[in-house]
């Protein structure tokens, strides 16, 4: 008894410094308030370190104090066991696997409870089948965390708490897929349970790619293309910007800027009858801006006199952000 009282007070390295860092960027963002570098949103792709290090800041103390606990309790164990790599690397793909799975379908999130989630899971799965893992979660445990689960769908459907229960979801499913692929006896059923958990990660990491503009429907994809075109603009890339702002005129209607930034895009591609009905939409949109008619206008007596010189800039529309484009759901 008295061993195993000691296992549990030991600090092991990698759980450590996952938990140190969390509660470092978790402190500068209530002091500071700015931890963008750590977050997760459309940069992702060029910057891909976001994708793990959005599980470090956390909303408010009971957010932190609950995933550092359970990080403790659940990740000593595991890399107790298994050694710090691989517990390392079962960080990783858990909490990539749960950022990208809530970024694929719902708003970026911060936190460590998808990473939480995936050790429940994975040692779930070796409690029932490993007997050095017997009594790593108990019946209460379980009751626990399946209640909470639940408890935070509910509590994100009536609008209470804003809460990333894909990201709960998929942790527990990657973690269970990965203990299955620790349990398993045979050779045939390593393979399976390998390329399950391979084909699992790879169709969420899918899903947040080529995916997300399609199954993301919390209007935030088109806040995001609306910003790529805007920039895109701005560096002087009108076919770029083009094909962002189509986007996202498609996937928001009423947005008067970015139907008016779309015809500033097609007017420096000369495509000016497209950017004459981009204008009219935004003017339709926003009666009283000044700047769209001027640009319309503009825009209809170089098309009646040619030969007159053509524009070399027009004023670009600011890029507003709509529907919560920097919410963060407190428990990814």
């Amino acid at each position: 008894m008295a061993d195993s009282k000691e296992a549990v007070l030991v600090i092991q390295p990698v759980t450590g410094l996952l938990a140190v860092s969390s509660i470092a960027v978790t402190i500068r963002w209530w002091i500071e308030g700015d931890v963008d570098v750590f977050t997760l949103d459309f940069r992702v792709w060029s910057e891909p370190w976001r994708l793990f290090t959005s599980v470090l800041p956390h909303i408010g103390l009971l957010h932190l104090v609950f995933n550092i606990y359970w990080l403790f309790v659940f990740g000593g164990k595991v890399e107790t066991e298994f050694g710090s790599f691989k517990t390392a690397l079962t960080f990783l793909l858990l909490g990539v696997g749960a950022s990208l799975a809530e970024y694929a379908f719902s708003y970026s999130g911060v936190g460590l409870s998808g990473i939480g989630y995936g050790l429940f899971g994975f040692l779930w799965v070796l409690s029932r089948n490993d007997a050095r893992f017997a009594n790593a979660v108990s019946p209460q445990v379980v009751l626990l965390f399946v209640f909470w689960f639940f408890l935070c769908i509910a509590l994100t459907i009536t609008g209470a708490w804003q809460v990333g229960n894909v990201a709960h979801g998929a942790g527990a499913l990657l973690g269970g897929l990965l203990g299955y692929c620790v349990v398993a006896r045979t050779s045939n059923a390593r393979h399976a349970s390998r390329l399950l958990l391979v084909g699992v990660f790879a169709s969420i990491a899918l899903a947040a790619s080529v995916g997300r503009p399609y199954l993301n429907l919390t209007g935030i994809v088109a806040d995001e293309y609306a910003y790529l075109g805007y920039r895109a603009l701005e560096d002087g890339n009108a076919t770029r910007a083009v094909r962002f702002l189509e986007q996202a005129v498609e996937k928001q209607q009423g947005a008067s800027e970015n139907w008016y930034n779309l015809g500033v895009a097609y007017y420096r591609c000369s495509r000016f009858d497209d950017a004459i009905k981009a204008y009219e939409r935004a003017i339709e949109l926003s009666p009283d801006n000044e700047t769209y008619m001027t640009a319309l206008t503009d825009l209809k007596k170089y098309i009646a006199a040619p030969r007159q010189p053509l524009m070399s800039d027009i004023q670009l529309a600011p890029h507003v952000r709509r529907r919560g484009g920097g919410t963060r759901r407190a428990d990814q």
